[in-house]
């Protein structure tokens, strides 16, 4: 069932999450999976988890502030912090850092 893989998606967000993995828990197809997923979450799969992990990264932006941007980049599933932080301000439009910095000033 799609909570089930949705499920999987919360705790397995930093890894690589193999969309044949996410369809046999489901039990489905891939394709089928795909249009059920997106039905369910409004989002595709790799949205889905992208979306995750830049929340959670933002909390860390927030919460520890001494952590460099790197290592939060390495902690929510990204081995590039550069990809990382492009993929940061398609998503929030503005870059990590620059998040930081403007949430310390609220």
């Amino acid at each position: 069932d799609i909570a089930a893989a949705v499920q999987y998606i919360a705790e397995h967000y930093t890894e690589t999450v193999e969309l044949s993995r996410l369809a046999a828990i489901a039990g489905v197809s891939e394709g089928h999976f795909c249009r059920l997923f997106k039905e369910y979450t409004h989002m595709r799969p790799v949205e889905y988890v992208t979306h995750l992990r830049i929340e959670t990264a933002k909390s860390l932006l927030v919460d520890s502030p001494t952590l460099p941007v790197s290592q939060i980049a390495h902690q929510v599933g990204y081995a590039s912090p550069s990809y990382f932080s492009s993929l940061f301000r398609a998503a929030e439009g503005l870059t990590p850092a620059e998040y930081r910095v403007r949430s310390e000033d609220r």
